[in-house]
């Protein structure tokens, strides 16, 4: 028996069936760049699987986070029930970031600090600000010349100061508790002759022997500029500068920090080829032990309870 076409009706039909589908498919996917109230983006969807469980913290009064945002940087800090954020990560790469602080149950965020205005430190700003009450943001004023005059960089800029987040201009000393922790400003970037220079930097004292050092994109004359400060930089862990960029991470910048381990955070396969050979033979030259993103995916140090240091990696 010959088999039947659809009639007319029929066909009609099935096309009505298919089109809240279609339009529910556009709507979710337009809700990507503009905000509509009760539909997910497909982002928020993707937060409901996991490419990795999270890490178990509950037993650590500290534990700090460098999440694999491939070519970006995001550090999540808990401790003693408080929240930091340094930095927020690529807008391209806002699932890996959003998914992982969900997966970490991270339900407010007490301070958020940016250390430069560039899209990979703070492109998922905007997006953390509606999803997560923030209590303070802290940041940095670069020079006027320097300042971004980009859309992105324009609706981040409006999205903070919609936010109800407190702003907080950074100065050289400043420190915020988190409870029996602090994080120290050692220096702002003053006078820095590009973005990168201009980076926050600033040290997270968990206990009298251990602590962390960040120092965003800082290069060469942004850490003699740090050095400059004669601040104490002796730190357990360090952050490379710049994502492991041969631009950075100077000798006399590992020198003053020493540190037991080095953090870098860089996409796989990457085009700039971070982390540079140089920074590694670096590295290795001072028996300091290093983790890559690219490598060991989400890297987390567990502080416990007797002083001693744990470190997870996801993959």
């Amino acid at each position: 028996m010959p088999e039947q076409k659809p009639t007319g009706r029929k066909r009609l039909f099935l096309r009505l069936l298919l089109l809240p589908f279609l339009l529910l498919f556009f709507l979710i996917t337009l809700s990507e760049f503009l905000p509509i109230p009760y539909l997910p983006s497909w982002s928020r969807l993707a937060l409901l699987t996991s490419d990795h469980p999270p890490v178990d913290v509950s037993d650590v009064p500290v534990s700090v986070h460098f999440i694999d945002a491939n070519q970006s940087d995001c550090t999540l800090v808990m401790a003693y029930g408080k929240t930091l954020l340094i930095d927020t990560g690529d807008a391209l790469y806002r699932r890996q970031v959003l998914r992982y602080l969900q997966n970490q149950q991270v339900e407010r965020i007490d301070y958020l600090l940016l250390t430069h205005p560039h899209a990979d430190h703070m492109g998922n700003l905007k997006e953390i600000l509606e999803t997560y009450p923030v209590g303070a943001v802290i940041l940095s004023r670069p020079p006027e010349e320097l300042t971004p005059t980009t859309v992105s960089y324009q609706e981040m800029v409006k999205a903070l100061l919609s936010s109800g987040a407190e702003i907080k201009e950074a100065h050289v000393g400043d420190t915020y508790s988190l409870g029996n922790a602090k994080l120290r400003i050692l220096s702002t970037g003053a006078g820095a002759e590009n973005l990168n220079d201009a980076s926050l930097a600033c040290k997270l004292i968990c206990s009298p022997e251990h602590s962390f050092l960040f120092t965003g994109d800082a290069e060469k004359a942004g850490e003699q500029a740090l050095l400059a400060e004669k601040a104490d930089l002796r730190a357990t862990v360090l952050h490379l500068g710049h994502h492991g960029s041969s631009t950075s991470s100077t000798p006399e910048l590992l020198d003053a920090v020493s540190p037991s381990y080095a953090i870098i955070s860089c996409g796989r396969d990457n085009s700039y080829r971070f982390p540079h050979e140089s920074v590694l033979r670096r590295l290795e030259e001072r028996g300091i032990l290093f983790y890559r993103t690219d490598k060991s995916g989400d890297i987390v140090f567990k502080v416990n309870p007797d002083n001693s240091i744990q470190v997870v990696t996801t993959q």
